[in-house]
């Protein structure tokens, strides 16, 4: 990939938005203006791609998608326009990248260092029966960890849990980056520093903020960013609202990133039944003992990785929409493609011991605003 054609591609997306790369025409033109000394017929292909809608295919396609379809329109533009193979990819890579970020290194088999999927748990081209090796996972910003955070170090996990209900099956591998988490539970201090509202029901500067909506708080970690010199992590609203998890801004974590953290980032010495502890009432308020209403946040005992409240208080919004987990091995998952609703964890104040389980799943409308919904951030 070409660097200097990557950044002078990157400057003119930052500077114009991406509406710039539904006009080939000006594109084509900004680019020569920044990379006069580039070969041209990178900058022509490059063109090319964009006028035979190569944006619009990426940006519909799932993330996991993204390299079938770069190959996909690489053999068409080669057999239809007669363009360069190498060249094209580069194009389309210079593309991917500019808008999305890096893509994520290649997962390569052990045995014949051939590319393969994340979901796969045996090399179909040697017939290996081992995980594929992993490349070392990209740490958060080397940077002193912020404050009210915790940094949960990348690894592997078993996610969902054999005992528990039918959607929390079928238990699978996942491997996760490094990333900060919240220690708490955002309060409604800090919400409405950002927000200047609050619209909990239950009023007190230090409980856990709730009745927000999955947009509200996606709104909010955009305000948040932005307030704190940082780049925001989403774009787009409603359900076409996307995340570049490259982005140093704060989010929602992952569904996965939320479980592993729950527990404990691979620090536990036992998989606790609950986040931290096999007892419940160490480490969270459920309806058994929480009096009806949300408590101060961190009144409970934290787990190995001193996170509090992942547990009970309140439900987390997570990033994911919600879908039904698949088998096999899988790295950094996002949830499902589209849906209706999304993932919240953690169980709340309000809700029965069996749903405060560090595997225990749920989810709502992304426009809901309950006494029993709240959430925490992350950031790289």
């Amino acid at each position: 990939m070409n660097n200097k054609f990557l950044a002078s591609v990157t400057q003119i997306i930052a500077e114009n938005g991406e509406d710039i790369l539904d006009d080939p025409q000006w594109l084509k033109s900004s680019i020569a203006d920044l990379v006069k000394d580039e070969p041209k017929a990178e900058r022509l292909i490059f063109g090319r791609c964009i006028e035979y809608g190569a944006y619009t295919e990426l940006k519909n396609a799932d993330p996991a998608d993204r390299a079938a379809v770069k190959k996909y329109l690489e053999r068409k533009l080669h057999n239809e326009e007669g363009l360069d193979t190498a060249l094209i990819a580069g194009a389309l890579d210079v593309l991917e990248a500019a808008v999305w970020g890096v893509p994520d290194p290649q997962i390569i088999c052990r045995n014949c260092e051939k590319e393969l999927q994340a979901e796969w748990n045996v090399c179909p081209y040697c017939g290996t029966h081992v995980a594929p090796a992993l490349p070392p996972a990209p740490a958060p910003d080397e940077s002193p960890v912020p404050e009210g955070f915790v940094l949960v170090d990348g690894g592997t996990f078993h996610m969902g849990s054999a005992n528990g209900d039918k959607e929390e099956r079928p238990v699978h591998t996942v491997t996760v980056r490094s990333f900060y988490m919240s220690i708490y539970e955002v309060t409604q201090k800090e919400y409405e520093a950002v927000m200047g509202i609050n619209p909990s029901r239950f009023k007190g500067p230090d409980l856990p903020v709730e009745s927000v909506s999955w947009y509200d708080v996606v709104d909010y970690c955009n305000k948040r960013s932005i307030k704190e010199g940082l780049t925001p992590a989403y774009r787009g609203s409603g359900n076409a609202v996307t995340c570049n998890f490259r982005a140093d801004g704060y989010r929602l974590p992952t569904e996965a990133e939320w479980e592993y953290a729950a527990k404990g980032g691979g620090k536990d010495p036992l998989e606790y039944t609950y986040a931290g502890s096999n007892s419940a009432d160490a480490v969270a308020w459920y309806n058994d003992n929480s009096g009806g209403s949300t408590h101060p946040v961190g009144t409970k005992l934290g787990n190995s990785l001193g996170l509090y409240d992942m547990s009970g208080n309140v439900w987390e919004w997570c990033w994911d929409w919600y879908g039904s987990y698949k088998s096999g091995y899988i790295t950094n998952p996002a949830g499902a493609a589209s849906g209706s609703d999304r993932v919240a964890r953690g169980g709340s104040w309000g809700i029965k011991v069996q749903n405060v389980r560090s595997a225990a799943r749920d989810f709502d409308t992304p426009s809901n605003q309950s006494s029993y919904l709240g959430f925490r951030v992350v950031r790289r």
